[in-house]
């Protein structure tokens, strides 16, 4: 589930299942607000199985999540990172075909922090990825608004606090407006300034190891 190289770690997880249960939900609402609504599809994905998002906005409105897992997590304490990189595949499924709002994203310490956001709208399952993501690539989310705050950065450094991963997806218009949005094969690379040592490994792949058993189990 992992690499290292001797100078640097890197370590990777791609969640082929994308099974809703494995990621904790955050809403974003803007204007007079919107719904959004996920479905586990079994089939039809970019090799299997896919996760599917209905959002819809009101007029005048904007409405989306993030999606953070909670079976992968990083505790900078063992190693400071460096960066990740990210990336995952995407297809607008149905409904109006004005662009979804997609993005990258990790949870520190309670407060959300996005990088670089993506314009979509292509009906057919397309890879979008970010690599070399820093620092100071992520801004702290504000959910009520969808701006971000960008004197607020996530702590990369051995003192920060645990970070998980994961992506947003966000609709908004003029008019009420329905958008079906598939995501499927989402990866998340942490590549950290040192190798840990062994024994830390156990305690790193804990996440994975969750994450393993119950794409087995699904």
């Amino acid at each position: 589930l992992f690499a290292v190289s001797a100078a640097q770690a890197q370590f990777t997880v791609t969640d082929t299942t994308m099974f809703p249960a494995n990621y904790t939900q955050t809403p974003i609402a803007i204007g007079t607000g919107g719904s959004s609504t996920d479905f586990f599809r079994t089939t039809g994905g970019n090799g299997g199985s896919h996760l599917e998002v209905r959002t819809i906005n009101n007029a005048n409105g904007g409405f989306g999540t993030t999606f953070i897992s909670s079976q992968w997590y990083w505790d900078p304490s063992l190693g400071g990172l460096t960066n990740f990189d990210f990336s995952f595949d995407v297809i607008r499924k149905a409904g109006d075909f004005s662009s979804i709002t997609l993005a990258f994203a990790i949870q520190q310490d309670d407060e959300i922090f996005i990088s670089q956001q993506f314009a979509f709208n292509a009906p057919t399952w397309t890879t979008l990825s970010v690599n070399g993501q820093a620092y100071t690539s992520f801004n702290k989310l504000v959910p009520s608004s969808l701006l971000v705050d960008p004197t607020s950065m996530p702590d990369f450094s051995t003192s920060g606090e645990i970070i998980r991963a994961g992506y947003m997806v966000f609709g908004s218009g003029f008019d009420e407006t329905t958008r079906m949005t598939g995501v499927d094969n989402f990866t998340v690379s942490s590549n950290v300034e040192a190798v840990p040592k062994p024994a830390t490994l156990t305690v790193i792949g804990l996440g994975l190891a969750t994450l393993a058993r119950r794409r087995y189990k699904n």
